[in-house]
């Protein structure tokens, strides 16, 4: 992260040319009287040519927790990820003949989870799955590979890293991906199901472990079972329960920061921040002319990113992705992950298509609303635009993109775009 300070120059048009010229998209009729008219230019330009810019990266605004999926992984060194429930708040009776009763016994516990086949893998021949008991309580929304609680007052580790695994409960072999995979529990069904109601004991939970290899991308799980009343020994009722809290676990996490490198998206929810100092008018490149843009019409205006391809594996986004940019209200390399962040900016909602981003495409994300707002105002220059780009909704994906940052790669550094139509110097009676 960096503030650049120098020469301030202007690139037109085309993003790749090395060679500066102004780009008039609408012409002046020669005819006209001065200030009848004035054309709209294209200007692109990058870090260096502003007299600053700043941008940095800040994770952990989400959680594996909050995500719609979890990943259930072996990947043979390259990453373990496992998932953790709990199920409480279980079904004990029922109404039979219109008296409530309690359960005689519960019968043929299963635990389901949907499975994401075009985002899951498996390798010839298939793989084992394992439901095993926890033997240590956890934290829904901070456990992680290392730790069972990791909150600001509280840190336990786990009683060995990726969680505090005891006996297997039920097996799945899945041979190939279908819709869900299921473990039945069988003669446990009753003492589990009785065990995990039991409010003067915890209830420390299950974790979903691939045994062989392979990757499962699946959602929440749920727990079925048959309750069979005392008061009606005979008759079975099919209870479904969603569990009361629900992550994974995964190891390695992906390095915190990387000089150079700006990020959106992933489980932990990467964000890009920007701050850029944009000028009263610019200054063509060879030319005394300035371009005035305070107080000129913003056609278009746009943070140019520039990919960097996909991070190293597992860390690529995985599917497609929203990304929208907000404003910030405050400086962010002082309050940093916790800096205040405004109004969305509604022309920047786009969709990232992963295989669209190989190295060096572009994503351009809109700002022309905010823009447009800063030339109209009559506050004094030196009034930064400071902007945030985020995945919509955050922990959608489990991993995420990567683009160039200001003080990285120069071919590959964001960009400010805008075509914008200066004020006249004259009116018009």
């Amino acid at each position: 992260m960096r503030r650049t300070r120098g020469l301030l120059l202007v690139t037109a048009c085309a993003a790749a040319a090395v060679g500066c010229e102004r780009a008039e998209l609408l012409s002046v009729d020669p005819g006209q009287g001065p200030g009848g008219s004035a054309a709209t230019v294209e200007v692109l330009v990058d870090p260096s040519q502003l007299e600053g810019w700043a941008d940095t990266i800040f994770g952990g605004f989400t959680r594996a927790s909050a995500a719609s999926f979890q990943r259930i992984e072996d990947g043979r060194g390259v990453l373990t990820s496992r998932a953790l429930t709990r199920f409480g708040l279980i079904t004990d009776s029922v109404v039979v003949a219109g008296a409530r009763s309690g359960a005689l016994r519960f019968d043929s516990a299963r635990v389901i989870l949907d499975v994401d086949s075009l985002r899951s893998e498996l390798p010839a021949g298939g793989t084992t799955l394992q439901l095993r008991a926890l033997e240590q309580d956890w934290d829904e929304s901070s456990a992680t590979w290392n730790y069972a609680v990791d909150t600001l007052g509280v840190r336990e580790p786990w009683s060995a890293p990726g969680g505090a695994l005891g006996a297997v409960l039920s097996e799945a072999l899945l041979a190939e991906l279908t819709d869900s995979l299921v473990f039945e529990f069988g003669e446990l069904s009753d003492s589990l199901i009785r065990a995990w109601n039991d409010t003067l004991q915890v209830n420390t939970g299950l974790a979903v472990v691939v045994a062989d290899s392979g990757l499962l991308m699946t959602g929440s799980p749920q727990l079925l079972y048959e309750l069979v009343p005392e008061a009606a020994p005979d008759t079975s009722y099919t209870q479904r329960v969603l569990a009361t809290a629900s992550t994974f676990i995964f190891d390695p996490e992906p390095s915190p920061l990387v000089s150079g490198v700006l990020r959106i998206g992933g489980v932990q929810g990467w964000r890009t921040f920007l701050e850029v100092f944009v000028p009263d008018s610019l200054t063509v490149a060879g030319s005394p002319e300035k371009l005035t843009l305070r107080g000129a019409t913003v056609s278009r205006a746009e943070i140019v990113l520039s990919s960097l391809g996909s991070p190293d594996p597992p860390f690529a986004a995985e599917a497609a992705f929203t990304v929208v940019a907000y404003d910030v209200v405050d400086d962010f390399r002082v309050y940093g992950r916790k800096t205040p962040v405004g109004e969305g900016i509604g022309e920047s909602v786009l969709t990232v298509v992963p295989d669209t981003l190989q190295v060096g495409e572009t994503l351009s994300v809109g700002i022309t609303s905010r823009l447009q707002r800063w030339t109209e105002t009559a506050t004094e220059s030196g009034t930064p635009l400071r902007i945030v780009i985020r995945a919509q909704p955050e922990a959608a994906t489990f991993g995420f993109w990567e683009f160039g940052s200001a003080d990285g790669d120069p071919a590959f550094v964001p960009r400010l775009r805008i075509v914008f139509t200066p004020p006249t110097e004259f009116t018009i009676p």
